[in-house]
């Protein structure tokens, strides 16, 4: 007796699911510290302060050849992988936001500077060869940045997802054509309509 396939399993869709959603977080991570890596040792193309209060902000922007306007400095211009800014917390402390991420901002790494010292904070230091910067080293930020993190998680997904789907649909359509079990690829000449494969058990669509 034939087993008809009735598709993914509840369990199998969940399963599914966390799988490209870790390949996600895999593609957005490797992404944001790759940027990390080619910002080092970058020198920003523009500068903005403003003052709010009593505290002074500073942002910077670090993509060579980009101008942006300086009315933006409050928000996170998209088009950008890097930039920084800066909180004047009193007259010798300075925090410093190093952000990353591509086509959002998803991971930060943070830099208190006080009395001409810096401590960095949620970061991991990698060497890398000397290049064109003159940087020795690069700081792969670890701490996320909402919403930015997630909607690039789920960004790469979708793109890894369908990578892996364009191949599978092609075989699929392919195999139609030529009177195939789209799944196990069995010869369906001869069977009437709407029959199971029997060598799968699947009924592939427009078959029934």
């Amino acid at each position: 007796m034939i087993r008809r396939r009735t598709g993914r399993s509840r369990e199998g869709t969940i399963a599914a699911i966390l799988f490209w959603l870790g390949v996600g977080v895999a593609a957005n991570v490797l992404a944001t510290w790759g940027i990390a890596v080619w910002q080092a040792g970058v020198e920003e193309t523009l500068r903005v302060r403003a003052t709010v209060g009593t505290k002074m902000y500073e942002r910077s922007f670090g993509t060579k050849g980009n101008e942006v306007p300086q009315d933006v400095w409050t928000g996170r211009p998209t088009h950008l992988s890097y930039d920084d800014y800066y909180l004047r917390m009193s007259s010798n402390t300075v925090l410093r936001h190093h952000c990353y991420g591509v086509p959002w901002r998803s991971l930060e790494c943070r830099q208190v500077e006080a009395e001409s010292r810096g401590v960095w904070r949620y970061t991991v230091e990698l060497p890398i060869p000397a290049g064109a910067n003159g940087a020795t080293s690069a700081r792969l930020p670890l701490l996320p940045i909402w919403p930015g993190f997630a909607l690039n998680t789920l960004f790469y997904a979708a793109i890894a997802w369908g990578l892996w789907q364009l191949p599978l649909a092609l075989r699929r359509r392919s195999r139609s054509k030529k009177g195939l079990c789209v799944r196990c690829g069995y010869d369906l000449k001869g069977l009437a309509a709407g029959s199971a494969c029997p060598e799968c058990g699947s009924v592939p669509r427009g078959r029934g």
